[in-house]
């Protein structure tokens, strides 16, 4: 009787298999081995920190504000034009000079003014005695009623041509109302000025300014005597309202306004523009911080709050903040922070979210 020892295909490949699934699991075993080896080396290192300033968050009240533009208005000035045709007799002013007030600007020729001055004043004399001969002949009842009255109106005639003779010579002498400084010009003496000719714009050597804006009547009312801030070049000022008008403008609906910026070396002059700071709405409290605590992403503005886990440990943790604004290095904060949170401050960029946080200022640390 002969065995047959020759295995059937199904076994060896089962064989197979489980060779294959042995050397499989081994290998798995050798890297789970592996693996858990390199996390207990890592954990043999401390955890990571970060040593940041910690700040107390203060509590301040806030005044938002809106920007808008005001036009710088001087409180004197005057454009000086000529009522009468005549020639420049004289030039009583530099270009661009500082003026007196009542120093001469501008004589136009009064020769012929003063020449019919001087008939009438001679006049004027001779009616003068004349009436008061009359008045005496009167009085004597040697001249009639009639008489007397005759010679009152001949001088009252003289004395009414010699004012409008004056008042001819007064207008052709050009005198600054108020001490100004004069705008350019080009005049010269001969020069022919028809009536009506610009000569220069005055504006008063006062050192306070008016600035000129509109606000929507929508807007939070101001009043006189309410300041706001104001914006020129690169510095900041601070203005009193001291007027609005008394209605609306017809055509955009808006209130204007008027306030005094005081003090002369801002460097403004009239027509320029600048932005003045006025209120947007009642003032609110708000949490204060340092610029140097917030941080900004895509997903918006946020500050690390400093609080410890319980184990005692100080961690970060990332808390979403609203911005109301920066300015200053200061930062105030509409929503997400109260009142004495504690937070990051300087070195806030090189933290994350739950990460070990170690307090440069021993005393912020919170006490056991």
């Amino acid at each position: 009787m002969t065995t047959n020892t020759k295995q059937s295909p199904a076994k060896r490949w089962l064989l197979a298999l489980g060779a294959i699934v042995l050397v499989i699991a081994a290998l798995a075993a050798f890297k789970v081995q592996e693996i858990m080896g390199a996390i207990a080396f890592a954990q043999s290192f401390p955890e990571p920190s970060e040593t940041v300033e910690v700040h107390v968050v203060e509590g301040a009240h806030y005044q938002p504000v809106q920007k808008v533009y005001a036009e710088v208005v001087a409180p004197r000035r005057l454009e000086l034009r000529t009522e009468l045709t005549g020639v420049v007799a004289e030039v009583g002013f530099a270009a661009g000079a500082a003026v007196e007030k009542g120093q001469l600007l501008v004589q136009q020729d009064v020769r012929e003014e003063k020449a019919r001055l001087q008939a009438l004043k001679a006049r004027e004399l001779l009616a003068a005695r004349t009436f008061s001969r009359n008045q005496t002949l009167h009085r004597e009842k040697r001249l009639s009623e009639q008489a007397l009255d005759e010679s009152r109106a001949e001088l009252d005639s003289v004395r009414a041509e010699l004012t409008q003779v004056q008042v001819q010579i007064d207008k052709k002498t050009l005198t600054a109302p108020f001490a100004a400084r004069a705008g350019i010009h080009h005049l010269e003496p001969g020069q022919l000025l028809p009536a009506q000719t610009h000569i220069t714009t005055l504006i008063g050597l006062e050192p306070s300014l008016w600035l000129e804006f509109e606000l929507p009547q929508t807007a939070l009312q101001l009043k006189p005597g309410d300041a706001i801030g104001v914006q020129a070049d690169s510095s900041e000022l601070r203005a009193t309202i001291v007027a609005r008008d008394a209605e609306l403008s017809a055509s955009a609906r808006n209130l204007r306004y008027r306030a005094e910026l005081e003090g002369g070396d801002h460097g403004l002059l009239p027509h320029a523009v600048v932005k003045v700071l006025v209120p947007a709405s009642e003032p609110r409290q708000v949490a204060l911080i340092p610029d140097t605590a917030l941080r900004v992403d895509q997903l918006g503005s946020y500050v690390y709050l400093l609080g410890e886990d319980e184990k005692g440990v100080i961690r970060a943790n990332r808390r979403q903040v609203e911005v109301a604004s920066r300015r200053n290095n200061a930062v105030a904060i509409l929503s997400g922070l109260e009142e004495g949170d504690r937070i990051a401050g300087m070195g806030a960029f090189k933290l994350r979210d739950n990460i070990k946080v170690s307090v440069s200022d021993p005393a912020a640390e919170p006490q056991s």
